[in-house]
C-alpha cells in the first residue's frame, strides 16, 4: 500500500488543492476525514478513515481523538506524481 500525500507538503496550498481535488474524484469527501489519518492507495481500491458522527452530527471522540471507521473505496481517478 502507498500513500499519495507522503510525497506532498500539505502546508503547500497547491499540494493540499491536489490532494483534497483528487479525494473528492474519487468520490470521498475530506471533511470526514482526519488530518493526521493516512490514505492507503491499493491497486485499485483507496481506504481512508472517516470520522463517527453522532444524530446530531457532532464528531464523536473517545475523550483524546476522533472516533474513525474505516471506508474503502474503488479508486476512479488515479494518483498521478
Amino acid at each position: 500500500m502507498t500513500n499519495p500525500a507522503s510525497g506532498l507538503n500539505l502546508s503547500d496550498p497547491n499540494d493540499r488543492a491536489r490532494l483534497l481535488e483528487w479525494l473528492r474524484a474519487n468520490n470521498l469527501d475530506p471533511d470526514q476525514m482526519p488530518e493526521q489519518e493516512p490514505i492507503h492507495l491499493n491497486g485499485s481500491r483507496i481506504t481512508v478513515s472517516y470520522v463517527v458522527r453522532d444524530e446530531s452530527g457532532t464528531i464523536m471522540t473517545d475523550g483524546y481523538r476522533p472516533i474513525t471507521q474505516t471506508r474503502t473505496v474503488p479508486l476512479l481517478q488515479p494518483w498521478t506524481d
